[in-house]
């Protein structure tokens, strides 16, 4: 009944973590596509997560998309690679143009007013022609706070021009660029929306006491539900030996580790950025000597030390576990259970991904002790084999967030 037990896994539990993984792989990058991508950059952005917002995006072909293009340009005025506060006006241009090159009317009026911007920055004509074009692109596609832009652009362009540049500027100030409204329908007579409107990054440049708004971002309680893959042991000690009819016992040494493993079930809520209280329940046959059945359902609360982000990293916690060992019946021993409930400890590593899944592998300890009976049947029925026997295991959970 006894083996050595090392952590290995074995072939069945190496099996299931095995498609456990692989599973995890394939839903991780499949739901870093499309639309979702964007909506949640669009969120993280308007919540100043502008680290979030470009990662996520970066995660993602988003060459024919135009909102998340111009997400991207938006971004690179706030937040450079390094992950400090910082324009780069360049790339901005790169993808505010990207994006109108997929016909979004917003990208012609960010296009105008990020080059309006450099233009004031070092009075290049060229800035300041490509912000008037983009300007009367976003009016001809019906921007209407581009015409107001536009107004100001051309009032305040003479001032520190030598002979040539000023003739240069009246040449560009009284051409009319007729340039075709974008093919991209607008919905009824109203302006497009802007997805950084709560949050602008492309500031207006005639705005110079103008801040950028940053949020800190208001955590909500989030329950989570999930399956697990757990390895488990089952651990022996104390053993003795009694005779029932005459009381007598025996003491012997020795130790006992019958392993297995078992799917089950997870579930909970994520209290704040911190802390998750949760619960999670399994139940199977060890395959040493194949007649003890364990189940376990806990009740815990984990502190997330965010290593690496919000919930993902280290965690530490503990709680309250059942545990119940079924013994069958063999041609030697009567069938049997016994349960009991104590204190558990737990630890491990936890990430939260950006698609709403959480990715958990940990060790669990319960510190509940079983007084196990072995009973002997037939000419031995007066014959008790006794056993102090406790359960940890080793989980991989999966879930999802909501």
């Amino acid at each position: 009944m006894a083996t050595t037990f090392l952590f290995d896994l074995g072939n069945r539990s190496n099996y299931l973590l095995s498609v456990l993984f692989l599973l995890l792989y394939s839903v991780c990058t499949l739901s870093f596509a499309g639309s979702y991508a964007t909506n949640k950059a669009i969120e993280y952005y308007k919540n100043g997560e502008y680290s979030r917002a470009k990662s996520i995006l970066s995660g993602t072909d988003i060459t024919n998309d135009p909102t998340a293009t111009y997400m991207m340009g938006a971004i690179s005025l706030v937040y450079d690679e390094f992950g400090q506060t910082s324009k780069n006006i360049d790339n901005a241009i790169y993808w505010f143009e990207v994006s109108a090159n997929l016909n979004n009317p917003q990208a012609y009026h960010a296009l105008g007013r990020t080059y309006e911007q450099r233009w004031l920055n070092n009075r290049n004509l060229d800035d300041y022609e490509k912000s008037k074009i983009n300007y009367e692109l976003a009016i001809n596609n019906d921007i209407g706070l581009a015409s107001s832009d536009l107004s100001r652009l051309v009032s305040g362009s003479k001032s520190n021009l030598n002979e040539v540049d000023e003739q240069r500027l009246v040449a560009i100030n009284n051409r009319t660029y007729l340039i075709a409204k974008s093919t991209q329908p607008i919905e009824s007579n109203s302006e497009p929306e802007d997805p950084t409107t709560d949050n602008p990054a492309v500031v207006d440049p005639g705005d110079t006491g103008s801040q950028r708004k940053t949020h800190s971002k208001k955590w909500d309680m989030q329950p989570f539900i999930g399956f697990t893959v757990n390895s488990f042991t089952i651990h022996g000690s104390d053993f003795t030996g009694t005779d029932i009819n005459t009381n007598m016992s025996i003491a012997f040494s020795g130790s006992s580790k019958d392993k297995g493993s078992a799917p089950g079930l997870t579930g909970g809520v994520f209290i704040n950025e911190n802390n998750k209280m949760g619960f999670s329940y399994f139940s199977g046959k060890e395959e040493d000597s194949s007649i003890m059945t364990v189940s376990v359902i806990s009740v815990y609360i984990d502190h997330s030390f965010n290593n690496y982000g919000i919930h993902q990293g280290w965690f530490l916690g503990g709680g309250v576990s059942s545990v119940k060992i079924e013994t069958d019946q063999t041609s030697l021993t009567a069938a049997a259970t016994e349960d009991a409930s104590g204190l558990m400890v737990r630890g491990g590593y936890e990430h939260m991904f950006d698609s709403q899944l959480y990715l958990e592998v940990g060790l669990n300890l319960h510190l509940v002790e079983l007084d196990q009976k072995f009973r002997g049947t037939g000419a031995n029925s007066n014959i008790e084999i006794g056993s102090t026997m406790n359960v940890s295991n080793i989980h991989l959970s999966l879930s999802y967030v909501f």
